[in-house]
């Protein structure tokens, strides 16, 4: 009776041991998925802020670029007579107004481009800095998944395995022990029906 005592607590202990297992195998499946949807979109939000931020560079390129072109139609202005470089006349007033105003037109289409990549940079950095945000998210996701994955691993390492082997051990013991009793019964029982056939 006390074995079979003893193997039904063990056999609960496994029970409770391989549960626990099992449900730290769910939830170590579940970790590494998010570690690895969360490294994924880490390595996608950054090529993407890579991208943005040489269109950004760009975009600052654009705009010393065209605030050269809008100075130097502002100052075309102030050029001294001299010969055309198109028609190799002297620059008089009628060739200077027209000069004038194709730097009017330069300088006024320079600073509307000027506007628009402005604008254009603007939703860029809001772009980047919601990107920016994801990817602490994403970050933190990642170690979170990483010290849940370690976690769960020196529970398994340290308590569940361990507890798991013993538990075995002693219940094939305890098997053991009760098949000898079990033989040791049925060779009582035996010679008891014996010395009743004899008697």
């Amino acid at each position: 009776e006390k074995v079979e005592e003893s193997i039904t607590a063990l056999s609960g202990t496994l029970s409770e041991a391989t549960g626990e297992r099992a449900a730290l195998h769910a939830e170590r499946q579940e970790a590494t998925a998010t570690l690895q949807r969360a490294e994924s979109q880490l390595l996608a939000i950054d090529e993407l802020l890579d991208r943005y931020n040489l269109l950004d560079g760009r975009y600052g390129s654009d705009l010393e670029r065209l605030d050269f072109i809008a100075e130097g139609a502002h100052f075309f202005d102030g050029l001294q007579v001299v010969t055309c470089p198109l028609c190799d006349q002297p620059m008089t007033h009628e060739h200077a107004h027209t000069a004038q105003e194709a730097g009017t037109t330069v300088y006024d289409s320079a600073k509307a481009e000027a506007a628009k990549i402005l604008g254009h940079r603007k939703d860029l950095s809001a772009a980047i800095l919601t990107l920016t945000e994801l990817r602490g998210q994403r970050d933190r996701e990642k170690t979170d998944s990483s010290r849940s994955l370690a976690r769960i691993d020196q529970r398994i390492a340290t308590v569940i395995s361990p507890t798991l082997q013993d538990a075995a051990g002693r219940l094939e013991k305890l098997i053991a022990r009760r098949v000898e009793l079990e033989s040791f019964r049925s060779d009582a029982d035996q010679a008891g029906n014996l010395r009743a056939m004899k008697e």
